[in-house]
């Protein structure tokens, strides 16, 4: 049996919003190693949520202009992770025009 209450030592410091943020950052990050490598292992934990943004994020990552694509800048801002989003999407734009 697991201990679902367990915080390990470097996390016993943060707030339970700073951990919530910290485990929806997990969930975009997974959901753009997916965008940029549909083969990635994903973590069994996240892989649902990651999947139900991936649609957003591969909006996003190729386009700022839809509903779509503003549902994953949403997502960001939400866990404060807006400068990480815009810098993939630079990265993939640079990787796409270089191809």
């Amino acid at each position: 049996m697991t201990n679902t209450d367990y915080v390990p030592p470097c996390r016993r410091d943060s707030s339970p919003a700073d951990r919530a943020h910290e485990a929806d950052r997990r969930v975009l990050y997974g959901a753009l190693l997916l965008a940029r490598n549909p083969h990635a292992r994903i973590k069994p934990e996240i892989a649902a949520a990651v999947q139900a943004l991936l649609p957003a994020v591969q909006a996003f990552l190729t386009s700022a202009e839809s509903d779509l694509a503003a549902q994953a800048w949403d997502y960001a801002q939400a866990c404060q992770a807006e400068e990480f989003l815009l810098a993939k999407r630079r990265a993939y734009e640079e990787a796409v025009c270089n191809r």
